[in-house]
């Protein structure tokens, strides 16, 4: 279910397995005479730009019961806190929660499909989730 130049948060698929595979898809087209090109994107609040209908849809579509994720999901809060200070919440619309055991889970099924709109190329996908 999960694509398979997916690294991250999967066990026994770290850093270097990501590096190496490019690598290796790298000298492939090399050897084949072929053009490779590397693009690398680093997107900055990736958690918080889920769009929560959409992923509820993917997961539907997998087959999962999107009801519990819908009520996981939706009616969530945030502030800030600043100096000891907490402004007032706000509801938050896209997104999900950072930080929590499922974020990464439900990210990577939010992204998964994304190389099926490449005609041409391969995706290697690595998260790096760093909490502070």
């Amino acid at each position: 279910m999960i694509y398979e130049g997916q690294f991250g948060f999967r066990s026994e698929h770290s850093t270097e397995h990501a590096l190496l595979a490019i690598t290796q898809e790298a000298y492939k087209n090399l050897n084949a005479g072929k053009f490779t090109a590397l693009v690398a994107l680093d997107l900055q609040k990736a958690f918080d730009t889920v769009n929560k209908p959409n992923l509820l849809s993917k997961l539907k579509n997998l087959g999962i019961n999107a009801e519990w994720f819908h009520s996981y999901l939706n009616d969530r809060t945030q502030m800030t806190k600043i100096e000891g200070q907490y402004s007032s919440p706000i509801s938050t619309t896209l997104g999900v929660p950072q930080g929590s055991i499922l974020g990464p889970t439900l990210f990577t099924t939010y992204i998964n499909d994304l190389p099926n709109v490449v005609k041409y190329g391969k995706f290697f996908f690595f998260l790096l989730m760093t909490i502070i």
